[in-house]
């Protein structure tokens, strides 16, 4: 017969090809089957002869492949629905060995069975989750939570790993529990599978009851952490219909709507969800963010001047005001709120719109610099790094940066990066401002805060580096400017501890003690210097 899609006139390659099938002449009909021009080869009859002889050669999984694609793009076809099912059935045969050590618990034999299967036909999901169930048999937890994942990940619906997911994770009243402990582990995965089953299980429900809406709720936030925002917004739809959700579903729309740059609407969402769950950061920002982008100037300035007042503590106000001076052409107006938002918040620089701004040259720099030192004091080292970085690449002769530079890499243990930009820093500002470092003291939970300089600092890294006299002569340069800085001293008692000058040593150590009595370090290299006198009375 026929078939829909044919070409008007009879293909003889085709009929040739069926032919060697009807002979059983497999290998030869699927080497037909595959030469066939393009015309003819996207046929119905094509398609459905070529899934046959790959089926018939031991191809099952490009049989497979082939037949759900013939059906995909024909429509019901008994053919292609026969195929399927012998695929399936080939399957299972192949299996049947395996799983009869499997149920009398040989596992050992039975592994080595699924194994191969695995090898064999990598996108069939069945193996991979006896191989889970074999795991978990064994008491390998772990292991059978990875083999269920990838069953679920060639096949979502795979009864086997389903069933071995429910097992793993509890009871299924507990499932919803068990859900929400992933979402908080950042596990996303495995909780939109537990979600999703709770569902998939209660969908007869004829309302949407308070857990139903708990595993929607659940689903939608686990379908933003993977980026199906649409799919999230059907799931947050479907909770609507209870008011004791409305934080939820306000929430989860908003935020989908905001990643899917749909800022008006995210906006509409995300005001009633402040209002239900005031002061959280991941609302507040998206929100500012979007009223930002979606209303007129004027309207959104007045708003976000108004919030300044009802919430001085919140930097994306800042931020958003900032945005519009600058948008408005007051750029130096603009980066005092960047910087005010920054001193509340360093972390709201690595937004994609923030650094579109400090991409300016104008002043980019100079805020550049002052997140460096946000960063740098709150011991996040790479990004003080990548900001001082920023700085320096907007003005390369910002002698800022490079003592940021110089103080960062310090930190991170790299003497030679950290006095090779000191000593850039100190050639091109002798002068630059003091930075004043917090440590903890030597009584419990006492801080102690000291003035430092790229001087001092250079002689820090001068002394790692072993170079004791070429430390001294910094430090005794300090000393002229900063005759009452405890760190000034502190650096002297450990060059001269270096250099074997004990009594200058002991001399510079009590002197930082006198001006910070509770400097650890000083104590430290005072002790070290009692040891080394007591040793030469002996």
């Amino acid at each position: 017969s026929v078939f829909p899609g044919s070409p008007s006139q009879p293909s003889p390659a085709l009929e040739n090809a069926w032919r060697l099938y009807r002979k059983k002449l497999f290998k030869r009909s699927l080497a037909v089957f595959q030469g066939l021009p393009g015309e003819t080869a996207h046929t119905l009859d094509a398609q459905n002869g070529l899934a046959w002889a790959l089926l018939k050669t031991g191809n099952l999984t490009p049989a497979e492949k082939q037949f759900t694609e013939t059906l995909n793009e024909h429509g019901q076809f008994i053919g292609t629905r026969l195929g399927l099912l012998e695929v399936k059935k080939i399957l299972w045969e192949k299996a049947s060995v395996a799983k009869h050590y499997f149920d009398i618990r040989k596992y050992r034999i039975a592994e080595k069975h699924f194994n191969q299967l695995n090898r064999d036909y990598p996108d069939w999901s069945y193996p991979e989750s006896i191989l889970g169930w074999i795991a978990l048999n064994r008491g390998q937890e772990g292991e059978a939570l990875d083999r269920f994942e990838t069953a679920l990940d060639k096949d979502p619906r795979d009864p086997t790993a389903l069933k071995g997911m429910r097992h793993l994770n509890g009871l299924l009243v507990s499932k919803l529990y068990q859900a929400d402990l992933k979402m908080k582990k950042g596990d996303y995965k495995n909780a939109s599978y537990l979600y999703f089953d709770y569902i998939d299980e209660h969908r007869s429900s004829p309302t949407v009851t308070f857990a139903l809406a708990k595993a929607y709720s659940g689903l939608g936030f686990s379908q933003i952490q993977k980026m199906q925002y649409r799919l999230a917004i059907q799931n947050f739809e479907k909770i609507k219909v209870r008011k004791e959700y409305e934080s939820h579903w306000t929430k989860g729309l908003g935020l989908a709507y905001y990643h899917l740059g749909q800022f008006e609407q995210a906006a509409q969402h995300l005001i009633v969800a402040d209002t239900l769950l005031p002061n959280k950061k991941d609302i507040v920002y998206k929100l500012d963010w979007s009223i930002l982008r979606s209303w007129q100037a004027k309207t959104a300035k007045d708003y976000f001047l108004a919030k300044a007042q009802r919430k001085p503590l919140r930097a994306s106000v800042y931020m958003a005001i900032g945005w519009l001076e600058y948008q408005q052409g007051d750029p130096d107006l603009g980066v005092e709120y960047f910087l005010k938002a920054i001193s509340l918040d360093p972390e709201i620089a690595a937004s994609d719109d923030f650094r579109s701004i400090l991409a300016k040259e104008r002043f980019g720099w100079q805020v550049y610099n002052h997140i460096g030192w946000a960063y740098y004091h709150r011991r996040n080292y790479p990004h003080s790094i990548q900001m001082f970085n920023a700085a320096l690449e907007s003005s390369p002769r910002s002698s800022e940066a490079m003592k940021g530079l110089g103080y960062s890499f310090y930190q991170k243990g790299q003497w030679e990066e950290a006095a090779a930009f000191l000593q850039k820093s100190i050639k091109r500002n002798p002068n630059t401002h003091p930075v004043t470092e917090k440590f903890q003291g030597t009584e419990p939970g006492v801080e102690i805060a000291m003035r430092t300089s790229a001087r001092t600092k250079l002689a820090r890294a001068l002394i790692q580096k072993e170079k004791y006299q070429e430390a001294l002569e910094h430090l005794q340069e300090a000393l002229n400017s900063h005759p009452e800085w405890p760190e000034v001293y502190d650096g002297l008692g450990w060059a001269y501890l270096k250099l074997n000058r004990l009594a200058e040593s002991r001399e510079a150590f009590g002197q930082a003690l006198r001006y910070q009595p509770l400097n650890p370090f000083s104590h430290e290299g005072l002790k070290e210097v009692q040891y080394r006198l007591a040793l030469q009375t002996l």
